[in-house]
């Protein structure tokens, strides 16, 4: 994640299917950035407004299953959470 915080981009579509694991290595791989969006106006440092609702179900942010308006780069996090969970279990966090 700290490559994609450089480039300045939220995922917002973080699951499984998006995750490589190379066999015999330590490297993970996000993959699919169809729906990434810049979240930081590089020529003025301000922050986009983002509002559209993007991703699978499972692996959003209570922010956007609650539709509460915008939303920042953490939605992120709170997916990987989720991806790592059901990595971990072979369970969703939440039914979605």
């Amino acid at each position: 994640m700290s490559q994609v915080i450089v480039f300045l981009l939220i995922f917002r579509d973080l699951c499984p299917n998006n995750i490589i694991i190379e066999e015999g290595s330590n490297e993970v791989k996000i993959i699919d950035f169809n729906v990434s969006k810049r979240f930081i106006d590089r020529s003025t440092g301000k922050k986009f407004k983002m509002m559209t609702s993007t991703g699978f179900e499972k692996y959003r942010a209570p922010e956007l299953v609650l539709a509460s308006g915008a939303y920042t780069e953490n939605i992120d996090i709170w997916s990987a959470g989720a991806c790592l969970y059901f990595m971990i279990s072979g369970e969703h966090a939440f039914d979605g």
